[in-house]
């Protein structure tokens, strides 16, 4: 059986609004807008021969979400597959391939976004660095649409094997319109190979993640993508420009929080942070302590720490304090009772450790945050 023809478009059912330049220009000098928008965005259903190649990288970052069948997307060299729910982040500038698998190919959402605060959505587990830094190194630099690209790397416009500095057009089809100059190898180059396939990367450890929402949060996810792509396919007004861009907040969001996104605002953890933080809410007017929450767990105290900590970005002790200064707060906001009861009542024995605990955590002592409330 031939392999279908290489495409980069034109898939039946498919839907996808490139912006004008001129519209660009106007959410780059929007307030509102000027810090992330739109680009590009689309669906390709069961996109049989989808293949696009960047060699200079986009000039917009790039989200790819895989509802159905798989695919591949190489950056920077590195191969990695991905299937049903997968999604991954491509930051601008950086070299990339990606294509549908031959035999199961992909349906995907995918969105191009830019703007001031863009490579900020790019976080990975270290909140102090981007995503794209975590990835490709600190030697990455950022532009002032706080898109990263490596140091020293080109951002010349790519059609074929030709560099050019000026904007092209999109070709016609059921694009609404042309993009600004970012566009792209649309087959691999002359005398090029598929070498960077070899350069495969564990799962977890490139730019590929594996999304675990369930049906209804995910039909919440594509509503927000629905929601995008409606404000901009009726009119570039500005009020749906900027609806565009508070929606694409929260669609972003959706992958780069999925656990508040899944439980709008309760963390899913796994079993054993679970078990331990629903044992910690059971006993906040109690005196506990690693062991006795470890020993409810199954587990060693280092073990249960260490778990602990990769789940919430906190310690045991961090969480429970902060579940019970949550709690002090409520209680200095609804009762009588004096700071010396509360901190005996939430288990603190010593009322200055949860005066200092407290104000570590709200920024005010007990006393002052009770007299703010109550003037």
């Amino acid at each position: 059986m031939s392999a279908p023809e290489q495409k980069k478009e034109d898939f039946a059912g498919q839907k996808m609004i490139v912006l004008p330049e001129r519209i660009i220009n106007q959410l780059v000098n929007n307030d509102i807008t000027r810090y992330l928008y739109v680009t590009d965005i689309g669906y390709f259903p069961e996109a049989g021969g989808h293949f696009r190649q960047r060699s200079q990288g986009s000039m917009s970052n790039i989200l790819i979400y895989c509802t159905n069948g798989s695919g591949w997307v190489s950056v920077d060299g590195k191969r990695e597959t991905m299937t049903k729910d997968a999604f991954c982040f491509i930051p601008a500038g950086m070299p990339h391939t990606y294509a549908a698998d031959r035999d199961d190919p992909w349906t995907i959402y995918w969105v191009h976004f830019s703007g001031e605060h863009a490579g900020r959505t790019l976080l990975d587990d270290d909140s102090s660095r981007t995503f794209a830094e975590n990835q490709f190194g600190e030697n990455s630099s950022r532009d002032q649409s706080g898109n990263i690209s490596p140091v020293n790397h080109t951002e010349a416009i790519v059609l074929g094997d030709q560099a050019s500095s000026k904007p092209q057009k999109e070709p016609s089809g059921n694009t609404l319109s042309y993009n600004q100059a970012n566009k792209i190898t649309v087959g691999a180059p002359a005398g090029s190979t598929t070498a960077d396939s070899n350069r495969m990367v564990p799962p977890g450890k490139g730019v590929v993640r594996q999304s675990f929402l369930d049906a209804a949060g995910k039909a919440a996810r594509i509503r927000l993508f629905e929601g995008i792509y409606q404000a901009l396919a009726s009119e570039y007004a500005e009020k749906n420009l900027e609806y565009a861009s508070m929606v694409l907040h929260h669609f972003l969001g959706s992958f780069t929080h999925e656990q508040q996104f899944a439980g709008a605002g309760e963390p899913r953890y796994e079993d054993l942070t679970s078990r331990a933080i629903a044992y910690m809410k059971q006993h906040l007017y109690k005196k506990i302590g690693l062991e006795e929450i470890a020993n409810h767990c199954g587990t060693s105290v280092s073990h249960f720490c260490l778990r602990f900590k990769s789940s919430t970005s906190h310690t045991p002790v961090e969480y429970l304090n902060n579940l019970r200064i949550q709690q002090a707060c409520q209680l200095l906001d609804l009762t009588t009772l004096k700071i010396s009861e509360i901190s005996e009542q939430l288990g603190f024995s010593d009322p200055f450790y949860f005066s200092r605990v407290f104000k570590k955590s709200i920024g005010q002592s007990p006393k002052e945050y009770r007299k703010q409330k109550s003037g």
